[in-house]
Formats: structure tokens, sequence, C-alpha cells
């Protein structure tokens, strides 16, 4: 059950984007779900039949280069990944504004 909810929201995930980077915490947010899946031991193809579209299979094929922690603090890597994530998409969204 808690992964077809998870599924929902990767699904659910709009490519459009969000003004004042929002798209960025939705990014986040796809992020870190992808990767709980990751390190919940959930098969790669299975999380790859939610990501509707290229973005999101970018982020599952990023999510599973990382290893599965089989000891120590899962949160830690979860919470890593998807900040670095929300880092590069803030970046990316950033360097088309000017700077005073």
């Amino acid at each position: 059950m808690r992964y077809f909810v998870l599924a929902a929201c990767i699904a659910a995930a709009s490519p459009a984007p969000a003004q004042d980077g929002g798209l960025c915490k939705d990014y986040g947010n796809r992020a870190e779900e992808i990767m709980r899946m990751r390190q919940d031991n959930v098969p790669m193809s299975t999380v790859m039949g939610y990501a509707s579209i290229d973005l999101l299979k970018e982020l599952v094929m990023l999510a599973y280069r990382e290893p599965l922690m089989v000891f120590g603090d899962k949160n830690m890597i979860i919470a890593k990944f998807r900040n670095d994530r929300e880092f590069d998409c803030y970046t990316a969204f950033n360097k088309g504004k000017k700077k005073p």
C-alpha cells in the first residue's frame, strides 16, 4: 500500500514549471520518494514503471546508482539525495536570472 501511494505521487508530478522554484520543491519531493523506494530495495523496474516523464526516469537512474544502505542511517542518504537534487534544480532555475 505504501508503494502505491508513493507511486501515485510520482506519477502525479507535473513537468510544468512553477514560480519561485516551486518546481524545485516538487522535484525534491519526488527525489525523496524515489530514494526511499531505492532504500527499501524496491526493484528498479518497478519504480521505473511509476516514472511517467523522462525527468523522473532520470531521478530513478540517479537513485539506483547510490548504494543500498544495509547498515546505517537510511534517512541520511535519502535526505542527501533530496538536497542534492534540489540544489541542482535551484542552480539551474537561477542561472537565467540577472544578478543585482
